[in-house]
């Protein structure tokens, strides 16, 4: 029996496959993708080799949803079905995409463009707050209650 080359490996480790076992390889921009996979983290248009671009599937390719700050990198959240990202100064904030799919009833996230805080309701992500206005957005509020990520309208 004759050993893999290691070009192979080499190849597959700049592929992106899997760096934990049973995780799905992180996806980059025009990606094949099925339509209805919940939103996630992976690499934006060009040679990204930090992955800091939320990914949507749209006609079954990945685009890009959003970017998170410069020295932040996107961290999935498969057990609500969002991605987490910073955005400049501000602290990590869930996002979602609005009537996308999500996982856990009641989990909250912030629509890309912030203008609504959503919720997972029967497996999608539903509107429960209007932020559309010029003075406000969605904003993770203080969650020193104990009562999780808590989203409102700052």
């Amino acid at each position: 029996m004759r050993a893999a080359p290691i070009g192979a490996f080499v190849i597959g480790v700049v592929l992106g496959c899997a760096s934990e076992e049973g995780e799905p390889p992180a996806p980059r921009h025009d990606d094949p993708c099925m339509d209805g996979e919940p939103a996630r983290c992976g690499f934006g248009d060009g040679l990204d080799a930090t992955k800091n671009a939320v990914l949507v599937c749209d006609g079954g390719t990945w685009s890009t949803g959003i970017e998170c700050g410069a020295f932040s990198e996107c961290i999935d959240d498969t057990e609500r079905g969002a991605v987490l990202c910073e955005q400049g100064d501000e602290a990590e904030i869930a996002y979602g995409e609005h009537a996308g799919n999500c996982a856990v009833d009641g989990a909250q996230a912030c629509s890309f463009e912030r203008d609504f805080v959503l919720v997972c309701e029967g497996g999608k992500w539903n509107i429960a707050t209007n932020c559309s206005s010029e003075v406000l957005h969605c904003a993770l509020q203080d969650a020193s209650t104990g009562a999780g990520m808590v989203f409102v309208c700052a």
